[in-house]
């Protein structure tokens, strides 16, 4: 009997594991609140005056000092440090027992799932702002954003014995051996043992590991009918948190250091009180100002980068100051917050093939700054082309201004196509560019339309009469679009040679006069010529339209007779020795003409003005117009 008391004793002072937990530490935004679990603890505000932070933990509100500890059960809350800027940062250290298997942690962006767990590996998903990643945790520290983490995993909380009737508290839960059976099994007994937990009953085999309410409890054995040894684990984790800050260093006076796009500076350090600039990427300051260096003092803040100084040290012949930054990187000006051209184009849903029609372009500035040196791109695809002008450069818009003007295009082919887009090149101040200005691009919507296929039909007739040698004989041609678009086309009409032009609005380009003009469908033009002939004979006169790629073309005949004037000047002739070649002549002859005219030269517009083709006018100026399929086509004729 003494020797099983003994053992009894022995086996009692087996005593559960010590209690450890979990802990998140390091630089939090203040107002914030904390979630671990179930329980919620908010940091309400910041007591310049007496340096205290006002605290709530579960609805419990106190005042805590710096360097002190709050503590409420299982959960306690001190702070070291205060870094102020708008609002401020502490450096805080919170205490809490653990995290079960589906719990989380939360705090500021971040929250901190154990999505599931054993002995050797947990699954984490950490969820930042908008970013979600998931880690399988299987010991050491893992690193996301600025968070260093590391965890035990279902730590043994428990390794004792139970006695019975009497409950043992396990951590956050109670635990009571209320008895036990034995039955007979499959030809073997059994020993099920019965356990209150949390005021739940749950059955047990010895041997065997029972999980219940977030523990895990492996069931060594019975000893004796009064008492049972368990060995419990967590079924979850303690876990290590640490929030750490931008950038934590040691820089010396007159060095600098990179922190996000800026470049911050340590001009000077003067006892306990330092002087820090905030620079750009090319060295100039952006704000500077002296900081003291303390436990609870003020940071100098520029565009989401504050830096506040914690200590200053002198490392042998240099004076050092620690600082602390934070970057919040939500806040630093970004040229698209600060610049914003609306690019708009607008185009006819419909157009017609080679008809130019009017597309519209929008510009308007709703940034929050001025705009100079607008360059107008237009990206327009190869099946159409820019047939007006438009500016291409503005030198100025200024913030809430619009600009609107026309650009007039004109489609190439059919169907359903992409016009293309307008983008616009603009320069705007921002201050974290090295000369204050960045060059920005803005673009519109890509366009597409539908193009109406055009149909180029042309109906072209001439008309004249019969004449005689220096008679103005009046010619008329008229064309009629067949077509269903209003194109442009050319008219050229060619006369035979020796006979002299009189005609409105034609232009003599070579041996070819030429007017353009356009006209809509179903309508018809008369174009009127006179003819003066220089001698007698049947001649074709040949009107030729052409638009697009088609050509449409008429010709008639008139025949001239009467007595041919002898030429009155001298004439030239070159012979050639061989009597199989031809002869090639030329003459200056002197035709009579109706007076009160005038002479167009080459290349002049001759409205209301006389052309005169193959004949000497007015102190022998002469014209020769020949075209070859002409010629070749009389010759024909001839033969």
């Amino acid at each position: 009997m003494r020797r099983a008391l003994f053992v009894i004793f022995i086996l009692v002072l087996i005593l559960p594991y010590a209690q450890a937990g979990s802990v998140l530490s390091g630089w939090f935004r203040i107002p914030g609140r904390i979630t671990a679990g179930s329980s919620i603890i908010s940091i309400e505000d910041i007591s310049i005056g007496d340096k205290t932070l006002l605290i709530s933990l579960n609805n419990s509100t106190e005042i805590l000092n710096l360097g002190s500890v709050f503590r409420l059960g299982d959960y306690n809350l001190s702070f070291s440090h205060v870094l102020l800027d708008s609002r401020g940062y502490a450096n805080m250290e919170f205490h809490f027992p653990y995290l079960l298997e589906g719990q989380s942690v939360k705090f500021g962006a971040y929250r901190i799932l154990l999505d599931s767990v054993s002995e050797k590996e947990a699954a984490l998903r950490i969820t930042y702002k908008n970013i979600t990643k998931d880690i399988a945790y299987k010991g050491g520290t893992v690193s996301f954003e600025n968070l260093r983490i590391s965890m035990k995993l279902m730590p043994l909380i428990f390794d004792g014995y139970l006695y019975r009737g009497d409950m043992q508290k396990i951590g956050g839960w109670n635990v009571t051996f209320e008895g036990y059976n034995i039955t007979n099994e499959t030809g073997g007994l059994t020993e099920i043992i019965r356990l209150r937990i949390n005021g739940r009953e749950y059955f047990g085999e010895v041997g065997k590991t029972l999980e219940a309410g977030g523990l895990q409890i492996e069931v060594k054995d019975l000893v004796g009918s009064e008492y049972l040894r368990v060995r419990t684990r967590l079924k979850g984790a303690y876990v290590s948190i640490q929030v750490l800050p931008y950038f934590d260093g040691w820089i010396a006076e007159g060095k600098t250091t990179k922190l996000g796009p800026y470049i911050v500076r340590i001009d000077g350090i003067y006892m306990n009180r330092v002087y820090i600039s905030i620079r750009n990427s090319c060295g100039v300051p952006l704000r500077s100002a002296f900081i003291t260096a303390g436990n609870f003092t003020s940071m100098l803040s520029y565009g989401g980068l504050s830096v506040g100084a914690l200590e200053v040290r002198r490392h042998g012949s240099e004076k050092q100051v620690r600082i602390v930054a934070m970057l919040d990187e939500s806040k630093v000006p970004k040229i698209e917050d600060v610049a914003f051209l609306n690019v708009s184009f607008r185009i006819p849903e419909e157009i017609k093939e080679y008809v130019p029609f009017k597309a519209t372009v929008v510009l308007k500035n709703t940034g929050k700054t001025d705009l100079r040196y607008l360059e107008i791109i237009p990206n327009i695809s190869r099946e159409f082309e820019i047939v007006g002008d438009y500016p291409r450069y503005i030198p100025l818009l200024k913030r809430g201004g619009e600009i609107e003007f026309p650009l007039m295009l004109k489609a190439t082919s059919g169907g359903n196509l992409t016009v293309g887009n307008i983008e616009v090149t603009a320069h705007a101040p921002y201050f974290l560019s090295c000369n204050g200005l960045v060059n920005l691009t803005f673009s519109s919507e890509v366009r597409r339309t539908r193009v109406k296929r055009a149909v180029f039909n042309y109906k072209v007739e001439i008309r004249g009469r019969n004449g005689e040698v220096g008679e103005v004989i009046p010619v008329n041609i008229s064309v009629e679009n067949l077509g269903n678009s209003e194109l442009p086309f050319a008219l050229t009409v060619a006369v035979p040679e020796g006979f002299g032009v009189m005609a409105k609005n034609f232009t003599m380009y070579g041996e070819w006069l030429k007017l353009r003009d356009s006209m809509p469908p179903n309508q018809t033009k008369v174009y009127l010529l006179s003819l003066i002939p220089s001698r007698k004979g049947k001649y074709e006169i040949m009107a030729v339209v052409s638009a697009g790629s088609e050509i449409f073309k008429n010709s008639t005949i008139i025949t001239v007779s009467g007595v041919q004037e002898p030429p009155r000047s001298e004439q030239t002739r070159n012979v050639t020795n061989s009597t199989c070649k031809p002869k090639v002549i030329t003459q200056i002859i002197k035709v009579p003409v109706p007076q009160n005219t005038t002479v167009a030269a080459e290349g002049m517009g001759l409205k209301q003005k006389l052309l005169y083709f193959g004949g000497s006018f007015f102190g022998g100026m002469a014209f020769i117009l020949l075209l070859a399929w002409i010629a070749a086509k009389m010759e024909e004729r001839r033969s």
